[in-house]
């Protein structure tokens, strides 16, 4: 479970407050795509990628993890890469039209999750696994390598990625014997299954 803190019942933490600019800063980002400002886009896209490492790690570094905080970072993180994909079509439609059945994999797998982690918990889950990590940086290299290259060769290898982070995910939802988030792995969900008796 997220460790209370000093702060945790505050609302208006420095990594929420970065979170939020975070949302806020969705729009510009799917205005500069539709508009095919693909230079302003690139950079929208860097300093949303960059503000959600940093609300993670000042999370940690000034004891300011809340259960808010973790389910608002999610919640703006799916936002966010919903947005980035819609953007992504409209600068790199052929592309992303030619990768139809994993983006349907991707779509359907995370919708999966959503639902098995609500249906266990009635709330949806929160949990910053290692596998979500590295899907997400896998996918930020790959549309900037798709955006400043204009080579594609990264997206499936993304998209399956992001596959299988929800899989991941399934398990978790499915092993943890009480929601908690920041479940770093299923190796971690079934440590709390035996504390749990």
């Amino acid at each position: 479970m997220v460790r209370k803190s000093p702060e945790a019942d505050r609302c208006w933490t420095i990594p929420n407050v970065i979170s939020f600019a975070r949302l806020l800063g969705v729009f510009p980002l799917l205005w500069a795509a539709h508009e095919n400002h693909r230079d302003l886009f690139l950079w929208i896209m860097i300093a949303l990628l960059l503000s959600d490492w940093l609300d993670g790690m000042l999370a940690k570094v000034l004891d300011q993890r809340t259960v808010l905080g973790a389910r608002l970072d999610s919640g703006v993180d799916a936002f966010m890469y919903a947005a980035i994909a819609l953007s992504l079509f409209w600068l790199e439609g052929e592309v992303i039209r030619s990768q139809m059945g994993w983006l349907l994999a991707v779509l359907g797998s995370w919708t999966v999750s959503m639902v098995v982690g609500f249906y266990r918990f009635r709330r949806l889950p929160s949990y910053h696994m290692w596998s979500a990590k590295v899907a997400w940086l896998v996918a930020a290299c790959t549309a900037l390598v798709l955006l400043l290259t204009g080579s594609s060769f990264l997206v499936p290898w993304a998209l399956g990625l992001a596959v299988l982070a929800n899989l991941h995910a399934v398990a978790v939802s499915l092993t943890l014997p009480r929601w908690e988030a920041d479940i770093w792995s299923l190796r971690q969900a079934r440590l709390r299954r035996q504390e749990s008796g």
